[in-house]
């Protein structure tokens, strides 16, 4: 009786001993899972800063491409320009020739 009495002593030590370990686990385990939770929403903050940087660049890109479209807008109207003036400036100068020829007639 005494022997069995000492063999149940010695099992429930043992059961006290796996039972504190697997607490350990669990703890271990848990304060794992909080790290995981965490770091998941760090990378949630960071994803939503990457989309809204890309949102903004995307933004950026727009109007950079607008202000392009105006500056071509402008230049090809200059070159226009440019080519009036120098169609007006050729009949200047042909006007001027006539000119010059009826004047030297007159002399």
């Amino acid at each position: 009786m005494k022997e069995l009495a000492e063999q149940e002593q010695t099992d429930i030590g043992n059961a006290k001993e796996s039972f504190d370990i697997l607490n350990r686990i669990i703890e271990e385990n848990a304060a794992i899972a909080q790290t995981v939770m965490d770091k998941t929403k760090n990378l949630e903050a960071l994803k939503l800063d990457i989309i809204n940087s890309v949102s903004e660049l995307s933004a950026i890109s727009e109007e950079n491409a607008a202000s392009n479209e105006e500056v071509t807008a402008r230049v090809t109207e200059i070159a226009e320009s440019v080519n009036r003036i120098s169609e007006d400036t050729q009949t200047v100068r042909k006007v001027s020739s006539d000119m010059k020829e009826l004047m030297d007639y007159f002399k």
